[in-house]
């Protein structure tokens, strides 16, 4: 079943084509959200701070940054926010920039995908694995978002290629390469645990010879020198706090007051949560070509045992052991679960090239599994596009498209409007260093006050609000903030007058603007005050709409002079 060369190109050009268009295509519009939104907003200045007190960090408790401190951040280890860091101050601050590094790291591990398989198989397998990874809702949604995973899942892959080159070349010079990466991918999300129990169980059982080798220490050694950055903060933390940084302390059960909000705690509910592995795969890709993932697992897992000394199933599958086992004591959201991806489309190519040999000689057959693999091909492809890049999805949930697909509320629009019109002219951003009043009060005298909703989602806030608060000192105020400080006057008007500003841009969530509708009395107050405005006269100066071309913001300006 080879393929002639020209064949192969033009087929190649295709699937990295489309992988190029569904990675990029309209991401410059999309709204930065959830965690992307919190990564992007600290890596931008190297900065860790996030408002709010259930999840401190070192400026917090010390009132300053330590030096150890900017090796890391507490949540997460550093690498992600080092990539973030160097491209949202290179190609500026756009939703197309903060989520550029995903994109391409999705698009590198395509070519990781083709290129392993092409060498370590055929090129057969190596194309249709690419186009397996490339037709997935699941690896697509993954590199749109900006989760850790979408760089993560590039490290791991490029570790256990990697490593089965080393297997079959037995050049140390791969193991070093292999301890290198394998650190990388530690530093971009601890869940990358996994790489090293692969890789040593996979030693003991067929290479035992490799660890009387000096290089395999060597090699170690190397991998803890790459860790450095995380071994020296994650001591400091616990020397000074008493727990490890966030992500850490809760992969070994400690739940410090410091990351109260971060107490996902260690669930011991094996068969819950590998439950919940699998039903990622259904819940982000269509039912059918997550199916047949699982039919691609059974069969590789049967053949393995039959064929015994197969270098590339045997591994992928104790990768896909390891990654089921460290999940089974955490609760695995569909984010947590794409570091499978790779893993889980090797086993299905494997199965659909094997089989497709076998098969061979029944050309009928060939010809109606052909015909059913492309119904399912286009069905996943139909609901790729529907999950990740139409604005509006069509259909019914979870049959044309993922439950889990983001949605544009509007906050990219806002942003562009605020910039031209109520920011005025940036100075240059600066680098914080201290919880200073800058930090954390803002001098609005003989300016004009942004006054922010507190309802829209908060971790999109982080990119559009806090970060122009924290490194441009733009006068941002958020509603609550103002009527505490109103004391026993609650004539919000009254406050205004006395900031000494000389007006107000007052930006109100409306429809799927807000977040949470659950704050009855601070609703009232809000409608109170924009039902005060509009009885002056005053109506929004401009609507900002969803994705479903509802209003989600209205912006009002008016004058305290």
């Amino acid at each position: 079943m080879q393929l002639k060369p020209k064949t192969a190109t033009v087929l190649l050009l295709i699937v990295f084509g489309l992988a190029v268009f569904l990675r990029f295509w309209g991401l410059n519009g999309v709204d930065v959200q959830h965690d992307a939104a919190l990564y992007s907003v600290r890596a931008l200045g190297w900065f860790d701070f996030l408002a709010g007190q259930e999840q401190t960090s070192p400026i917090i408790w010390f009132g300053q940054i330590p030096g150890w401190a900017y090796l890391s951040f507490h949540d997460h280890p550093p690498l992600v926010f080092l990539i973030q860091f160097l491209f949202l101050n290179f190609f500026g601050q756009s939703s197309f920039a903060t989520l550029l590094s995903f994109g391409l790291a999705g698009i590198a591990t395509t070519w990781l995908l083709y290129f392993t398989l092409a060498k370590l198989h055929s090129k057969e397998t190596g194309l249709l694995a690419a186009l397996l990874f490339t037709l997935s809702a699941y690896s697509i949604w993954i590199n749109r978002t900006g989760f850790l995973e979408g760089i993560e899942i590039l490290l791991t892959t490029a570790s256990a290629a990697v490593f089965l080159f080393f297997l079959k070349r037995n050049d140390f010079r791969l193991f070093f390469l292999w301890a290198f990466l394998t650190g990388l991918a530690l530093l971009a999300k601890y869940t990358a645990l996994f790489l090293l129990p692969a890789a040593i169980l996979y030693l003991l059982i067929w290479r035992r010879d490799v660890f009387k080798r000096k290089e395999f220490w060597l090699a170690l050694v190397l991998l803890v020198i790459v860790l450095l950055p995380v071994i020296i903060y994650n001591t400091m933390v616990f020397q000074t706090r008493g727990h490890f940084d966030a992500a850490l302390s809760s992969m070994v059960g400690m739940n410090p007051d410091d990351y109260s909000v971060l107490k996902r705690r260690v669930n011991f509910n094996p068969l819950g949560n590998i439950w919940s592995v699998a039903t990622s795969f259904t819940d982000v890709s269509s039912l059918s070509f997550a199916l047949l993932y699982l039919a691609g697992l059974l069969f590789c897992l049967l053949t393995a045992i039959k064929e015994k000394i197969n270098r590339l199933k045997n591994f992928t599958l104790i990768n896909i052991a390891l990654i089921v086992a460290m999940f089974a004591f955490a609760d695995a959201s569909p984010r947590f679960s794409t570091i499978l991806l790779p893993f889980a489309t090797i086993v299905l190519t494997l199965c659909l090239y094997e089989l497709a040999i076998k098969f061979a000689h029944r050309k009928q057959l060939l010809i109606i599994a052909a015909a059913v693999l492309a119904i399912i091909f286009c069905y996943e492809l139909a609901y790729n596009l529907n999950t990740n890049i139409l604005k509006k999805p069509f259909g019914a949930e979870s049959v044309l498209y993922s439950r889990h697909r983001f949605y544009d509320v509007g906050f990219n629009e806002l942003d562009r409007y605020l910039k031209k019109n109520a920011y005025g002219l940036l100075p240059k951003k600066r680098t914080v260093t201290e919880l200073t009043k800058e930090t954390t009060t803002y001098d609005i005298a003989g300016r004009e006050m942004i006054l922010f909703d507190d309802r829209p989602k908060w971790n999109s806030r982080m990119w559009y609000v806090h970060r122009y608060q924290t490194y441009y000192n733009v006068p941002l105020v958020y509603l609550t903030d103002l009527v505490s400080a109103a004391g026993e006057d609650q004539e919000i008007t009254n406050v205004l007058a006395r900031t000494g500003a000389t007006g107000v841009w007052f930006i109100v969530g409306q429809g799927r603007g807000i977040d949470t509708t659950d704050l009855s009395h601070y609703n009232a107050m809000m409608d109170r005050l924009t039902g005060d405005l509009e009885a002056q006269g005053i109506e929004p100066v401009q609507k900002i709409y969803d994705y479903d071309d509802e209003v989600s913001f209205n912006i009002y300006h008016f004058s305290l002079k």
